[in-house]
């Protein structure tokens, strides 16, 4: 087992979680507070852009793909269009990623059964290229 995160002092950073099951959602939530960051939690894409439009601060949106009203490859292209800069993770056990949404190093998919470890490394990997692309 990993030694516990040292909560460091001042803001955490935010991760916006977009998951329709509500036991994924929570543990997946869990795994991410363990991590250190604070996290806000949607139960699909519409309520994603909601939440985009007035929070600040997202460094990184963690979402299913397969979920009603609107998907996780919908809130990717919306995404492009509206924040393109915003790292995203995708993730999901039925269904693979569209190479065309893969394209950017912001980007990333994570097939299920994810591991915390797989989805640390992956929104380490998003948010070091969003850092880079905002220099």
């Amino acid at each position: 087992p990993r030694p516990p995160v040292a909560k460091t002092p001042g803001p955490q950073p935010r991760l916006l979680l977009v998951e329709d099951d509500q036991l994924v959602r929570r543990s997946v939530a869990r795994w991410l507070g363990a991590e250190g960051y604070e996290v806000l939690a949607v139960a699909d894409g519409a309520e994603a852009l909601a939440v985009l439009e007035s929070a600040t601060e997202i460094a990184c949106v963690v979402s299913d793909i397969s979920m009603p009203r609107l998907d996780g490859e919908q809130l990717a292209h919306a995404l492009n269009k509206r924040r393109p800069e915003l790292p995203l993770v995708l993730v999901s056990g039925n269904r693979s990623m569209s190479p065309d949404l893969l394209a950017s190093p912001t980007r990333a998919f994570v097939p299920k059964p994810l591991t915390q470890l797989e989805l640390r490394q992956a929104i380490a990997r998003v948010t070091h290229a969003g850092l880079r692309a905002t220099r």
